[in-house]
C-alpha cells in the first residue's frame, strides 16, 4: 500500500454514509437561510437580531470588523445590500472552481 492511501473497511461505510447525510442536512439549512435572507430584507434583519431585556441585540456574525464588545452598534454590522453583494461574490467564486456548471 502506498503512503497516504487509506483503505476503509466495510464497517466504516455506514459511518461515512451517516456523515454525508448529516453534512448534507447542515448545508441545506445554511443555504436555505442564505437564500431566504437574499430574497427578503425584513427576514435578514429579523434573523440577525434577538430580543434581550426588551431591546434588540445584534448577532456578532456579520460584523464588518471583529470586536469582542458586549454590545454591537448597528453601523458595525453588514447591511442587507452588502450581504447580497458578498453572497454574489461567493457564488461567483464557487462557480469558478466547480468542475461542472451548476444545473438549477
Amino acid at each position: 500500500m502506498k503512503p497516504g492511501i487509506m483503505v476503509h473497511s466495510s464497517a466504516s461505510l455506514p459511518i461515512l454514509a451517516d456523515y454525508c447525510f448529516m453534512a448534507g442536512r447542515f448545508l441545506l439549512g445554511v443555504l436555505t437561510d442564505l437564500w431566504k435572507w437574499h430574497e427578503d430584507e425584513p427576514s435578514f434583519i429579523q434573523d440577525n437580531r434577538m430580543r434581550s431585556g426588551g431591546k434588540a441585540v445584534l448577532h456578532p456574525g456579520f460584523q464588518l470588523r471583529w470586536t469582542n464588545k458586549t454590545t454591537i452598534a448597528a453601523d458595525d454590522v453588514l447591511k442587507w445590500a452588502g450581504f447580497k453583494q458578498i453572497l454574489r461574490k461567493w457564488h461567483r467564486k464557487l462557480a469558478k472552481v466547480s468542475p461542472e456548471p451548476a444545473v438549477l
